[in-house]
Formats: C-alpha cells, structure tokens, sequence
C-alpha cells in the first residue's frame, strides 16, 4: 500500500560545499547536520579519560544535530556549524 500523496526522497548524508549550494539553489529541501565540533571535542575527552583510568569501557554520547533549510542557511548558529573556518 503507498500514499502517492506523500513524495520523500533522500538525497544522501554528510555535509559538503555541495550539499549546500543544493540547498541554497533549492535543489533539496532540508540537511540534517550533526554537531561535528561537540562530537569531536567528546571523543577525545573520553579517549583521554579511557587512557587515564585504563579502561576499556565505551559509552555512547548524544550528539545534537541541526536541521538547515534555506532559511536559515546564514543564520549565525547554522553557519557556525556549516562553515566554520569562515570567521
């Protein structure tokens, strides 16, 4: 059974210069764009707190990701995110 009322389409993941000049040409609609600064600042925290405690345990972290529409493509968070060795 389809709904023809409902068109998804995925464009695929990750963030490029291309993916958004996609979304600021409207090509696609929406880019759903982790927090890479946060992910990576956790990751070596916990890989310095594993080596200083010797320990092999692994916990998960949520990282909090950005929806990013046309916009709000240059609002001053998303373009934080987006490029953030413009500054």
């Amino acid at each position: 059974m389809t709904d023809d009322s409902i068109s998804w389409r995925i464009y695929g993941e990750g963030c490029s210069e291309k993916l958004v000049y996609y979304l600021d040409k409207g090509l696609i609609q929406e880019l759903i764009v982790p927090n890479e600064y946060y992910m990576g600042y956790q990751s070596i925290a916990m890989a310095a707190q594993n080596i200083r405690y010797y320990t092999d345990k692994t916990d998960q972290i949520e990282v909090e990701f950005f929806e990013v529409t046309k916009e709000n493509l240059y609002d001053e968070e998303t373009s934080w995110i987006l490029f953030p060795t413009v500054r």
